[in-house]
Order: structure tokens, then C-alpha cells, then sequence
């Protein structure tokens, strides 16, 4: 199952609740150009690496 458009903690917490693998949305970042994804992912301290489910 996936969802997207989860735009707060409290509903990143309910989906987990439910085993929902697979999410995007505002929580876990907010719409970037290509470039500044690129930055992002070549970058030693990914911000996205705080909210990957355990």
C-alpha cells in the first residue's frame, strides 16, 4: 500500500500505524527544482534520512 500527500506528523503516524510502506508528501519535503534535488541527494546528511521508519 502507498499514500501520498501526507502533509503532518499525525497522519505520518496513523499510516505507519497501518503498515504503510510507501509515502510522500510535504512532511517529508517540500516540492525542489532537479538541481536542488540532485544537491540533496549527493549531500553526507540527507534530511529524509530522520523520518525512514525503523
Amino acid at each position: 500500500m502507498a499514500s501520498e500527500g501526507v502533509e503532518n506528523e499525525a497522519q505520518l503516524a496513523w499510516l505507519r500505524s497501518e503498515g504503510v510502506a510507501n509515502m510522500r508528501g510535504y512532511v517529508f519535503s517540500k516540492p525542489m527544482r532537479g538541481d536542488e534535488f540532485r544537491e540533496q541527494l549527493e549531500g553526507s546528511d540527507p534530511p529524509w534520512l530522520d523520518v525512514v521508519p525503523a
